[in-house]
């Protein structure tokens, strides 16, 4: 229904900046409507879900990349780092790099270099 439709079109648009408007109207229902009926099956608004797929790509990203805290904000539709870092640290109760520290999946660069010139 309309809710499946508002979810799949945010999904869609993860990197794009929100609009309750957009979404209302891709889900075939008024803004007003909307926000109720989100409210009522999933406890948040769109925006909070939109916010819950950016901070899980972003740690994705954290976890499997080089690429800096500034990077990664932009990369999940963050125009502002500084909210970027509020909406993660709210989310998952610490900030992006204490993120990447604390669960990084891959080695450091300078050991990713050695092993690359040793010979196995």
């Amino acid at each position: 229904g309309a809710l499946q439709r508002a979810r799949r079109w945010l999904e869609d648009h993860v990197t794009q900046p929100y609009s309750l408007e957009d979404t209302a109207r891709a889900a075939a229902t008024s803004p007003r409507t909307l926000l109720r009926w989100f409210a009522n099956v999933y406890q948040q608004s769109p925006l909070d879900y939109l916010q819950g797929l950016r901070v899980s790509q972003a740690c994705v990203l954290l976890q499997t990349t080089y690429a800096s805290v500034e990077q990664v904000a932009h990369s999940c539709g963050y125009q502002d780092v500084g909210t970027f870092r509020r909406v993660f640290m709210r989310q998952t109760g610490v900030l992006p790099a204490d993120y990447r520290e604390r669960f990084r999946l891959r080695t450091s660069r300078k050991r990713w270099s050695d092993a690359k010139g040793s010979s196995l």
